[in-house]
């Protein structure tokens, strides 16, 4: 059954990766990005429906270009909240606009994309929340990465509470969180430019998302599930 799927950050990386797997077993997606040009090859695809969106969701007018393609879909089986921005800077080096960006862009966007697609989806529906292993307590951390973590952090304990919260009401969607480990990508290569590779490719990640997206809300909700190589 074809399912109709939002994806943040489907541009480029593991979002642009998501966005192909979906499109191949032949889904509608939605991928929203600010830039879009990678996305509008994969326009005429010849089993799924794509639709590129160029945007800046820490915009809020930019909401309604959204809106008018729900009210086009009326349903939404998915929604990816996969837009993610990472500084690392040292902290007594951290300005307020890499601060409030960072929030911006990890937390209060998804809070606004789950505010605006909810109402569209039902109980079979899924929201999947892009965490970081970083923003699990009692994993490793790394230096400079503090604003990027403790982000994270704050959208995998959204999670827990959406989940309890929507279970009080009827036809609802699930809520889950998988916080990533490390992904060969322009994200890790900045995060570590000299010190880290990663045997897991982007396209081997959505891979995984991909199935957690479709299936994953039968056996979890309300929980961060760690997708990590690591044991730390």
């Amino acid at each position: 059954m074809k399912k109709k799927v939002i994806i943040t950050g489907g541009g480029n990386g593991i979002g642009y990766e998501i966005a192909k797997e979906f499109l191949n077993m032949g889904h509608y997606v939605l991928a929203i990005s600010r830039d879009v040009s990678k996305l509008l090859k994969l326009k005429n695809h010849p089993f799924g429906i794509c639709i590129p969106l160029e945007m800046d969701l820490t915009k809020k007018y930019s909401y309604k270009k959204i809106e008018k393609i729900l009210w086009k879909w009326m349903f939404v089986d998915i929604l990816i909240n996969n837009a993610g921005f990472l500084v690392k800077k040292n902290f007594d080096k951290l300005k307020d606009q890499d601060i409030y960006y960072s929030y911006e862009v990890n937390i209060f966007v998804p809070i606004k994309m789950i505010q605006l697609v909810k109402p569209y989806m039902g109980k079979n529906s899924h929201i999947v929340n892009i965490g970081s292993m970083g923003g699990i307590p009692n994993t490793k951390k790394f230096s400079g990465l503090s604003v990027y973590s403790s982000s994270k952090a704050a959208l995998s304990n959204l999670t827990e509470v959406l989940a309890e919260e929507f279970k009080e009401e009827k036809n609802e969607p699930r809520v889950n969180c998988l916080a990533l480990g490390a992904v060969q990508s322009k994200m890790l290569k900045k995060a570590f430019p000299c010190l880290y590779n990663s045997s897991i490719s982007s396209k081997k990640m959505a891979k995984c998302i991909y199935s957690f997206s479709i299936e994953g809300n039968t056996f979890f909700n309300g929980k961060t599930i760690p997708i990590s190589s690591s044991t730390n």
